[in-house]
């Protein structure tokens, strides 16, 4: 191992010069079978990658020269071919010498409450080696997601970036009438949320909402409160004058006061139904004339006759007979006799 071998004398070829052997003998590290080369032999050149494998075989003839295939390959720097390969006289193996490239990985996060950006730390990483990620950085009110490339085989210069997630909770509106949903929201960590418009309900008064909406933390629910709805009733005499006044609740009904008397009238009911309760209510008596006083007018205007009846129907036709009317024939009342007794 490591010697040199003595190589015996050629028996020659007729016709050709004896040149070399095929494979340097001047340093032996394995078996080696070793042909004598002459100046019209072939000769052998192989190119091999860097893991071994034979990329070109070129036959030549003695002093040619051998054409080298491209050596670039992804991630590293070629060097040099490992021997020369011009005015070929012997057989060559032809190996590739690399440098292996390095590349530039960045660690760094954004603090989401500053936009800050922040390094977090550097390392020179060899062609597919993987970097070494440091320790993420927390934040309250956001969860570490990972980082923003691949690590795990590093082929180019890198900026890695921590990436977080803000968490969001579930804040649920219910109606406490009937637990019905009116509305949900996602509110962003230690935020607050905001009510929603709160829904008719019938028959009652909405009151307050039962549950804290600020600083949200957690999922929560919060409940719309009522209560039975209270309505105020006001009964009220033909002048304004009110007679009786009451609070109720929704659909029931109410009493009416006793009417007080009129002079030259009789009660005839209200001018409202309040037998069920809706809403506030303003409930007015409502009379009649006793008696009434029926006028009679003419075309242009003048009175023609008036007379007094008592008011115990609900329309009177008119009896007075119309004068005669010169080149006019009569035709008929205008209208019947209105609730105040007049007739054109």
């Amino acid at each position: 191992y490591g010697d040199k071998a003595i190589a015996p004398t050629p028996k020659g070829k007729d016709g050709a010069t004896f040149v070399g052997w095929s494979t340097d003998i001047n340093n032996i590290t394995k078996d080696l079978e070793v042909v004598a080369k002459y100046n019209d032999s072939d000769f052998f050149v192989k190119f091999y990658d860097k893991d071994g494998n034979v990329i070109s075989s070129q036959t030549l003839k003695y002093q040619e020269d051998a054409q080298a295939p491209n050596p670039e390959i992804e991630g590293h720097e070629f060097i040099k071919w490992s021997q020369d390969f011009t005015k070929v006289s012997q057989d060559l193996d032809v190996y590739p010498e690399y440098k292996v490239l390095e590349y530039k990985v960045v660690f760094k996060y954004t603090d989401p409450s500053t936009n800050e950006e922040v390094v977090l730390s550097e390392e020179t990483v060899k062609y597919g080696n993987a970097a070494t990620a440091p320790e993420a950085v927390t934040f309250k009110g956001y969860t570490f997601e990972g980082w923003s490339e691949d690590i795990t085989s590093v082929k180019k210069d890198l900026v890695v970036e921590a990436k977080y997630e803000a968490i969001y909770f579930t804040v649920t509106f219910i109606n406490d009438e009937d637990d019905s949903v009116i509305e949900v929201q996602k509110v962003k960590y230690g935020e607050d949320a905001v009510y929603p418009e709160v829904p008719v309900v019938k028959g009652m008064n909405f009151e307050y909402w039962r549950g804290p909406i600020n600083n949200v933390l957690s999922d929560r629910t919060v409940k719309a409160i009522y209560g039975l709805a209270e309505y105020f009733v006001e009964f009220k005499d033909w002048d304004g004058t009110v007679l009786y006044s009451t609070i109720t609740f929704y659909e029931e009904g109410v009493v009416a006061p006793e009417v007080p008397s009129r002079d030259g009238y009789t009660f005839i009911g209200w001018d409202t139904d309040f037998s069920e309760v809706l809403s506030d209510m303003t409930i007015t008596a409502l009379y009649k004339k006793d008696k009434i006083k029926i006028t009679y007018i003419g075309f242009d205007g003048i009175v023609l006759s008036e007379e007094e009846v008592v008011n115990d129907k609900e329309d009177y036709p008119a009896s007075y007979t119309a004068p005669a009317l010169e080149g006019y024939e009569f035709k008929e009342w205008e209208k019947a006799v209105d609730p105040e007794g007049n007739v054109t």
